[in-house]
């Protein structure tokens, strides 16, 4: 083979090379933002990351890869983690005895209970 040529290819498969480490470590950099912003309750930030898992990474994931993005879709599909604090806190309860008390409005429940949707959250 050509000399020329030989150096040609070897440059060429080197800058592959050099590109696949690359590519791979932006992928592994994905998923552990894609981990931390689900382990620092970011919800937003998980949503937009998983976009970008399934539009970048959704081929090829390892067994890891995939259950990091079930991991993530779960934590989006679920409340809010400021809804798990109120439920933690004990507020669902008042907010069922406000929504009771509003249904017995003579304006009807189901416009009451759409009323009480708007009003700001209970804290103590």
């Amino acid at each position: 083979m050509n000399p020329e040529i030989r150096g040609q290819l070897e440059t060429a498969l080197r800058n592959a090379s050099v590109w696949l480490e690359e590519r791979d470590m932006r992928r592994q950099q994905l998923f552990a933002d894609l981990d931390r912003a689900v382990t620092e309750h970011r919800t937003g930030k998980v949503r937009r990351l998983v976009l970008r898992v399934e539009a970048t990474a959704s081929e090829g994931r390892t067994e890891a890869e995939d259950l990091m993005v079930a991991r993530a879709t779960d934590y989006v599909a679920s409340p809010d983690f400021a809804t798990h604090q109120r439920i933690e806190r004990g507020l669902w309860p008042q907010v069922a005895c406000l929504r009771r008390h509003l249904s017995r409005l003579p304006q009807g429940p189901q416009r009451a209970l759409r009323q009480s949707r708007r009003l700001p959250p209970v804290t103590r």
